[in-house]
């Protein structure tokens, strides 16, 4: 669980406040109405919103607990400005095909990206665009693009493979791996303080390089 000196409702709001987007800012920043950004984010053109933050209110007494619902708000990563700008080169498409579009535009960058490695996961064209798509990458990335999820899950890739093998890493392998964390280093959002505890940095970059000496 996430220290609660870290991680209270104050600090995870300023977080959201300082690396996000609100609907009305996406959509000033893109040229374009909330409506048509929910419009794109449900036809599966662009990223979806990463973060909700929903508010409550709780009235507690003698004749029991009562909760009455308040807004919520929805946060975008700063890149679905960019994603929805994109969008503009096939505006004059149905929805259906405007993200088929932005799809195989997403792949051809991701496949380019890959440049003959081996994926870090299977299929991964299909693979990287769900986790587009339902908001994950923009938790993880500083820009939501191919070249920065591949800098991130190469090197997880890489200590995952060494650590499943139960050993320390070759002398060989030092150099690779530093590069590899660097660029992980390179690419990644510094997440919320809720998500600290669980984040890959947290589980799996930190104790590689303090247990294997990673200068």
């Amino acid at each position: 669980m996430s220290d609660p000196i870290h991680a209270n409702p104050e600090t995870i709001r300023e977080y959201f406040d300082t690396h996000y987007l609100t609907i009305a800012a996406v959509a000033a920043k893109s040229g374009v109405t909330s409506a048509r950004v929910l419009e794109l984010q449900d036809a599966g053109c662009i990223p979806a919103h990463t973060h909700e933050w929903r508010e409550e209110t709780v009235v507690n007494g003698v004749f029991g607990e009562f909760r009455f619902p308040g807004k919520t708000i929805r946060f975008y990563h700063p890149s679905v400005v960019d994603w929805i700008r994109q969008t503009a080169a096939y505006e004059d498409l149905p929805l259906t095909e405007l993200s088929k579009k932005m799809y195989e535009r997403f792949g051809e960058e991701l496949v380019a990206a890959i440049a003959g490695r081996e994926p870090p996961w299977p299929d991964p064209v299909n693979y990287a665009w769900a986790y587009i798509l339902d908001g994950t990458w923009g938790a993880c990335l500083q820009e939501i693009k191919p070249s920065a999820m591949l800098a991130k899950e190469y090197a997880r890739k890489a200590i995952r493979d060494i650590r499943s093998e139960n050993r320390s890493p070759k002398k060989s392998e030092r150099v690779k791996l530093k590069k590899l964390i660097d660029g992980y280093e390179s690419v990644a959002m510094p997440f919320a303080p809720h998500e600290i505890p669980t984040c890959s940095r947290t589980t799996e970059i930190e104790p590689a390089i303090a247990d294997w000496n990673i200068q």
